[in-house]
């Protein structure tokens, strides 16, 4: 008990400072805050949901004391509650609906567990990620006095900051931020889905390493299929093609969560349909590296390809090989 305690006491207070060094605003500062969700994490999947709750309390209230309410808020509703209620998910199973025979044991033995899904867990993540820069831009347009006051003022600050910049390259300086504006919650949205999903994953390496993962490792390409209902908020992000404001800006800010969910999907697709290629390491590292390098494009391609896995199961067409084990194995192999 002291000792989980502990770690929920180190979890919380650790995410609490890669926030607070975070407000620097420095490139390593930054990077920093990418892994603010790592310890709450840590702390949810090695021992136990109740430590990961308790560590995102805790985070909570020493970011409010340092840096007050509006941020402590912020903080909770990015890193910790996210972080904590994707790791609870993590550990969440349930008895397969028919028991096993197993030979050399009894029938009266424990049934096989189904662990939570990998696509639901990345729904989870795409679905917290928009919330939050939901609650966000909600927090801004509040604060201005409506949707048009804070469009125009975050405009004209990034006008202020860029504007002898963008002049020289002859474009319009006012245009050029308020397409910034625009952009912007939906690039946030993608970043946080990664960051939660890159923090979840290497939680569950680092309790796999210490022998503290109760779950057994899932093979990723083979588990990670998305709802076949989510290609549809996907489409949520043509409405800003006829509806301006608020509106408009929050549907593609979802669509953008999903959509990066959908690329992931994609890239397992690509893991899995390139088996048994002479080239397959080639093929996957040319598109590891072309998506880092000229990103968006690689993307919206993963995310078309996604899209497809969802609808017609492009992965389960595929004659299984020996490395299909969507329960277990090495992940994106």
């Amino acid at each position: 008990m002291m000792k989980t305690s502990g770690v929920a006491v180190s979890a919380g207070l650790a995410a609490a400072l890669l926030f607070v060094v975070s407000a620097k605003g420095t490139a390593v500062a930054t990077l920093m805050a990418y892994f603010t969700a790592l310890p709450i994490m840590i702390a949810a999947v090695g021992f136990g949901h109740l430590s990961g709750l308790a560590g995102a309390l805790i985070g909570t209230g020493a970011v409010t004391l340092a840096l007050g309410p509006v941020l402590g808020a912020f903080f909770a509703i990015a890193f910790a509650f996210p972080g904590w209620w994707l790791s609870y998910l993590v550990l969440l199973a349930r008895p397969a609906p028919e028991r096993v025979a197993v030979t050399g044991q009894s029938q009266a033995a424990s049934p096989p567990l189904l662990w939570y899904p990998l696509g639901r867990l990345v729904t989870w993540g795409a679905a917290l990620a928009s919330f939050a820069v939901l609650m966000m831009g909600t927090a801004i347009v509040i604060r201005f006095g409506g949707y048009d006051k804070a469009f125009d003022v975050m405009s004209g600050r990034l006008e202020a900051i860029l504007g002898l910049p963008v002049k020289s390259t002859g474009i319009n300086p006012s245009e050029f931020a308020g397409l910034v504006v625009r952009i912007l919650p939906l690039a946030m949205a993608a970043s946080s889905f990664i960051m939660l999903m890159l923090n979840l994953w290497l939680a569950g390496r680092i309790s796999e390493i210490s022998h503290r993962l109760i779950r057994p490792w899932p093979s990723v390409p083979d588990g990670l299929m998305l709802p076949r209902w989510a290609p549809a908020l996907v489409l949520l992000g043509v409405l800003p093609l006829f509806a301006d404001g608020l509106i408009g800006i929050g549907a593609a800010t979802v669509a953008a969560s999903f959509a990066t969910a959908f690329a992931l999907q994609g890239l397992a697709t690509a893991h899995v349909l390139t088996r048994g290629f002479t080239a397959r390491r080639a093929i996957l590292a040319a598109i590891y590296v072309v998506t880092a390098m000229i990103m968006p494009w690689p993307l919206i391609a993963l995310t078309l390809i996604g899209l497809v896995d969802c609808l017609f199961s492009l992965r389960f067409r595929r004659t299984p090989t020996s490395h299909s084990n969507p329960t277990g194995g090495t992940p994106w192999k």
